[in-house]
């Protein structure tokens, strides 16, 4: 997901980063039964630039879940970055 220009008012404008966390914990719930199905392991919180914010927010909603072992935040490296730009966010897990 593309931070930046995932998601607009109807107005078209952006929205703002507040806003913004709010709506990713909503389509991380989304995947909820995709990423329970997931091994147990690890999960990966995978960014380029989201502010703390967001990213502590979809770690809470995580940990809730109970489910995985160990959950990382990390910031993606060079080519993920140059590829998807800037504020993009990955919810990275081993299928089993």
């Amino acid at each position: 997901v593309h931070i930046g220009s995932w998601k607009k008012h109807f107005d078209d404008s952006f929205y703002n980063y507040r806003e913004i966390a709010e709506s990713l914990v909503d389509y991380v719930k989304d995947m909820e039964e995709e990423i329970t199905r997931a091994d147990t392991k690890r999960v990966f919180i995978t960014h380029s630039g989201c502010s703390d914010e967001t990213l502590n927010k979809l770690k809470s909603f995580i940990e809730e879940l109970q489910y995985f072992d160990e959950i990382l935040i990390n910031r993606a490296g060079g080519v993920i970055s140059s590829h998807c730009g800037p504020q993009t966010l990955g919810i990275l897990f081993y299928a089993k």
